[in-house]
Parts: structure tokens; C-alpha cells; sequence
């Protein structure tokens, strides 16, 4: 029998950071993950056996989350080996009718693009982009705490007020959908499918109430940047093992927990599926949704039944929606050639959807447990930016689009994987004609697939679905939004604890936080209460508004 300080279940991203952290700080810390590939839904590898020394990122893509926290150089991480590379042009939303919407990190310079649309627009993305930087700001001074009620975050929006932001119109964007949102700030259908397109990837409908924030991510990027490491996004987690065992922390892949043991009231250690028992003497992480860990993991005889009853009530699936996933190996560079400016955006993220109607089309097919006929698509081309990742002339293709988890009549994902793949290279192939004869194999990730690789129930990335009723102080529940549970020593991270799912890592970083305060490493973060972040916001806010007349 094995002993360590601490032990985290799940080696994705955000468990890996969280254990980034605790090891740092001198605990000895054990990582495990019942994967035998350690990142979950952020790795990269050589999946096409008929295509070696091509290097895929088979999860998530885009790294700009991360780069914008603290985490980086707080743990060193360029030490280890990640190198990030960022980028001007960011996304580009081609329809078929050779029109483009194309978001380059300048504001300026995307707005003199959409100007050849609609000069209207134009003058209003530059509006919506302010706006929605005001609102981000709100969500991001919260980012970093415990995770607010609605009351003080609508306190927090009537401090922006306070100094000439239009309060309402925070709360009413919050609150509203996303196809009312697009449709208040742009007259052009091309403007409205972009925005709704791009918010619907926290999986959002463009009729989903309280999603009216989603289009507002994109105006975040203007900011931030989209970065992706070198060498494909599996960088970030061999950065991270490399870190822990630095700094003496042990990372274990093909170990999977079946159960969370509780010895005098506290989380005391975990046995593995092959009945090895690892003692835990300061504490258990959990980085795998709550769903799992109080309803499979933990004997519930130990917890409130009223908390069981809240967890059970979690909706991790609620629409139905999961991702269908599929890597290429190319024997050359995919075409954008339709589009005048298609050429410069192959190292971007391409997002084709044909209007916010077409969308909405979508999650109603998946609803329905139907692969839509004409799906939106994610395409990104990873080698045109890195050579690294594939032979010289070669390329990578990444493609990815929203699926049904259940299918309606009994079928089976591993029944229809080749022919879904078909379908959707199809549709890709539509933008970009010269993929099929250009490829010299491919590697398919179902929702099945996905469910059996990470674990997350209905294959999701998220925990649990980023409803305006799962956000914040009720992520996962009232009762566990502290990162804390009623179980001494056992603590929540991961996507399913606030602010939620994204490649940012910053449940990974709250928990840690939580854990070295409980542990004596730093203080309290008591006081942090609403007056205190009105204080802070009104600085932030009064500082903004004044930069941006010389910006």
C-alpha cells in the first residue's frame, strides 16, 4: 500500500494543473487517469497508423484561455517545454456564396473587412466588441473567487452602471438568447450567423435563453489572442507532468479509481479497479464530474440525502449534444482559394455555418438523437501554423462538429462512424475541395468514443451543461460551488466546478487554491464579499473607460 500527500482523479488539463500547484507548493502529490493517454480531452498524437510522424490534436484546440490566467508562468511551464505561438488571423466564417466574415485579432482590421459587407456592422462591431469586453471583465473579476450568487453578480453589473456602462443591458444580454442578441446589434445575416455560431460552441442554441452572452466570447479574443502551443496542444499536458515531477509529483495513466474511501469522516484514500489501495493523508481531488464521484465513487450512505437528490438533479446532457470528431492526414495543403482572404486564414479556426436559422436546424436534429444533415463544422488545419506536426508538404486536418450522444432508433455510434465521417468530410469538402483525394488516413472520435476515453457522462466536455441554472454559485450545486464538499479532505475541480468548461484551467487553479488556504500554504480569501468586488470593479471599470480614448 502507496501513500501520498495528495491524490487527484483525472488527468486532464485541469487536474493536472490543480496537482501543478499542490506539488509546487512541496506536497507530494499522485495524478491518476484511467486513460492509458494522460489530457483527456487536450492531447496530441500519432493515431494513424498508416501515417506516421503525423501529429494530431485530437481534443481541444484553441489555447487563448489559458495564456490569459496566471497559470503559465506561475508554474513555470516554459521551463518544461510549452512554447506558445499566437496569431493575426483568428476565425473565418466562409459561405458558400463566396462571402466571409473574417476576425483577425486587430479590431481595426477586422472591421474594415466586415465593412465590405455592411459599413453598418462594421461601426457595430466595434461597439458590440467594447460592450461585450465590459461584460467579460464582469465574469472575469469572478473568475478567481468563489463563485458568485446571481445577486451579487447583478450587484457587480449595477457597478458598471455606476460609472456610464448600461447595467440593464448586462443583465438583459445575460438573460436573453443568443439569437436575440445578434439580431439587436447587426443587420447582416452573415454578421448574425458568425456571432450565433461562434457562442453556440459552449453548446448553446440560438434560442437558448440566458445564453445571451455566448456571442460575446468572441469579442474576448480581441484581447486575449488565440495561441496554440508548438507542437500541437498535448504540449500543455506534457508541460504539466514534466512540472509535477519536477517539483516530485507522480502522474499515472491506465489507473483508474472505482472508489473514494472515507475513514472517520474523511476522504482517506482510493482503490483502484484493480483493488490496489493508495492512502491520501491531506486530501482528494476530483477533477471527474460530481455526478460520478457522490453517485458512483463515494457510498452515499456517507452523504446527505439531500445532496445526493441535487446531484442526481444535475442536467449534463440536457440537449442531447456531444461531438463528432475526426483527424486527417493530408498529402497537401487543404484549399480556402474561393474566399479572397481564405489563403492567409488556413492557420485560423474556419467556421462555416449557413445562418443562425441553420443553426438552430442543428440542435434541433440532435434533440431529435439525428446527425444533422448539413452540420456546422470547426475546421483548422494545425500544420499550416507548425510544421512540426506533420511531414514537410504534408498537412494535419481537424474536424469537429456537434453530434447527438443517444441515437434515435436504437443505432449505435459504432455502427455508423465510417458513414457519419463520410458525410461530414462531404460537407467540408464543400469548402475545401481538394481534402478527399488529398488524404491519406483519418482517425474518428465518436460520442461513444469520447464517453469511453475521459469517463465524462454523455461523452461532455463541459461536466454538466452551461446553463444560466448550472453557472456560478450553482455550478455544480449550491451545496459544492466552493470547491469544497461535506466530506472533509475531498475537494472538486475540473469543468463541472466554477467558472465552468474551456481550455483555461482555472477550475484546476481555484481548486488548488482552495486546497493550499485549507492546508496553511496561503490566507483566507475571506472578505471578498460584494462590496469588496464593486470596490475592484469600479477601479477596473473607471481604468477601462479611460485607456480606451487613447487605445
Amino acid at each position: 500500500m502507496s501513500e501520498y500527500d495528495i491524490i487527484v482523479i483525472g488527468g486532464g488539463h485541469n487536474g493536472l494543473i490543480c496537482g501543478g500547484y499542490l506539488a509546487k507548493a512541496g506536497e507530494s502529490v499522485l495524478v491518476l487517469e484511467k486513460h492509458d493517454v494522460i489530457g483527456g480531452f487536450v492531447t496530441t498524437e500519432e493515431a494513424i497508423p498508416e501515417a506516421p510522424g503525423f501529429k494530431l490534436t485530437i481534443g481541444a484546440m484553441e489555447h487563448g484561455g489559458v495564456v490569459e490566467t496566471p497559470i503559465v508562468s506561475d508554474l513555470e511551464l516554459e521551463k518544461f517545454g510549452l512554447e506558445y505561438m499566437c496569431r493575426e488571423e483568428m476565425y473565418f466564417f466562409p459561405f458558400l456564396d463566396g462571402v466571409a466574415v473574417p476576425i483577425y485579432k486587430s479590431v481595426d482590421k477586422t472591421c474594415e473587412a466586415i465593412a465590405q459587407i455592411s459599413e453598418k456592422d462594421a461601426d457595430s462591431y466595434r461597439d458590440f466588441v467594447e460592450f461585450s469586453n465590459a461584460l467579460l471583465s464582469l465574469f472575469g473579476a469572478v473568475s478567481y473567487t468563489a463563485p458568485p450568487s446571481f445577486g451579487e453578480l447583478a450587484g457587480a453589473m449595477g457597478a458598471g452602471g455606476a460609472v456610464g456602462l448600461d447595467a440593464d443591458r448586462l443583465i438583459r444580454t445575460v438573460l436573453s438568447s443568443p439569437r436575440a442578441i445578434v439580431n439587436e446589434w447587426f443587420e447582416s445575416e452573415y454578421m448574425k450567423a458568425a456571432l450565433a455560431y461562434y457562442g453556440s460552441v459552449s453548446q448553446t442554441a440560438p434560442s437558448m435563453l440566458g445564453s445571451g452572452w455566448a456571442p460575446c466570447l468572441l469579442a474576448g479574443c480581441h484581447s486575449s489572442g488565440q495561441w496554440r502551443p508548438r507542437g500541437g496542444s498535448g504540449m500543455l499536458i506534457e508541460s504539466l507532468i514534466r512540472a509535477i515531477e519536477h517539483y516530485g509529483g507522480t502522474v499515472r495513466a491506465s489507473a483508474e479509481v472505482s472508489k473514494i474511501v472515507v475513514e472517520d469522516s474523511r476522504a482517506a484514500a482510493v482503490e483502484l479497479r484493480d483493488g490496489e489501495r493508495i492512502d491520501a493523508r491531506h486530501g482528494i481531488i476530483s477533477s471527474i464530474d460530481a455526478k460520478r464521484v457522490f453517485l458512483d465513487l463515494v457510498d452515499q450512505d456517507l452523504v446527505d440525502p439531500q445532496l445526493v437528490r441535487q446531484v442526481k438533479r444535475i442536467t449534463v446532457a440536457g440537449s442531447n449534444v456531444s461531438e463528432f470528431k475526426v483527424d486527417c492526414a493530408l498529402d497537401e495543403l487543404p484549399s480556402l482559394d474561393r474566399w479572397e482572404r481564405g489563403a492567409e486564414f488556413i492557420v485560423g479556426m474556419i467556421q462555416p455555418c449557413p445562418s443562425v436559422d441553420h443553426l438552430e436546424r442543428e440542435f434541433v436534429d440532435i434533440r431529435r438523437g439525428e446527425f444533422p444533415e448539413a452540420p456546422a463544422v470547426l475546421i483548422a488545419v494545425p500544420s499550416a501554423a507548425d510544421s512540426s506536426l506533420a511531414p514537410p508538404g504534408k498537412h494535419t486536418l481537424w474536424i469537429s462538429s456537434f453530434a447527438p450522444y443517444e441515437l434515435s432508433g436504437g443505432r449505435n455510434w459504432d455502427d455508423i462512424r465510417e458513414e457519419t465521417a463520410d458525410h461530414l468530410i462531404d460537407v467540408v469538402a464543400q469548402y475545401m475541395p481538394n481534402i478527399k483525394k488529398a488524404t491519406i488516413g483519418r482517425v474518428i472520435h465518436t460520442p461513444l468514443d469520447w464517453y469511453r476515453r475521459t469517463g465524462a457522462i454523455a461523452g461532455n466536455p463541459n461536466h454538466m451543461d452551461m446553463t444560466l441554472d448550472q453557472l456560478f454559485g450553482y455550478r455544480p450545486t449550491s451545496a459544492l460551488s466552493d470547491y469544497r464538499t461535506p466530506i472533509k479532505d475531498l475537494y472538486l475541480s475540473g469543468s463541472g466546478v466554477h467558472p465552468g468548461g474551456g481550455l483555461n484551467g482555472i477550475p484546476g487553479h481555484n481548486t488548488a487554491q482552495v486546497v493550499l488556504e485549507d492546508l496553511g500554504y496561503v490566507k483566507s480569501a475571506s472578505g471578498s464579499g460584494l462590496g469588496q468586488r464593486i470596490s475592484k470593479l469600479k477601479g477596473l471599470f473607471q481604468a477601462s473607460m479611460k485607456l480606451r480614448k487613447y487605445l
